[in-house]
């Protein structure tokens, strides 16, 4: 079994003056003592999400998708662009994705997925 976890930021400011948590049924719940997302507004009026510990679980099972890495790579994102259309976001406003694999023998195949969620900038 393997697990990609994935991390979006969006730009930010200085001091913030406001948390808020981002909860979305179209994303899996945390499966551990963590949010889906939080946000934090700053006095610019810039607001930074931070979406944690996404993996390719299905939102209305809460089990791993079958179908190996890219099955589990594009639900993963799935939940991610959720969470951002919940906070009222998109894909094309995340600046950091970090990724963990288990197996980088897969990347490729990982890749292949991540690519059509983010275009070369």
């Amino acid at each position: 079994m393997k697990f990609i976890s994935l991390l979006a930021l969006l730009p930010f400011g200085a001091i913030a003056l406001k948390r808020g948590v981002i909860s979305t049924p179209y994303a899996p719940s945390a499966i551990g003592p963590y949010s889906q997302a939080i946000t934090l507004t700053y006095a610019s009026g810039e607001t930074l999400i931070q979406a944690a510990g996404q993996i390719g679980l299905d939102p209305t099972t809460g089990s791993l998708v079958e179908g190996g890495v890219k099955a589990e790579a594009e639900r993963a994102m799935e939940n991610i662009k959720a969470i951002m259309e919940a906070a009222g976001a998109t894909m094309d406003e995340i600046v950091e994705c970090t990724v963990l694999m288990t197996d980088l023998a897969e990347y490729g195949e990982l890749n292949d997925v991540y690519a059509r969620y983010f275009e070369e900038d």
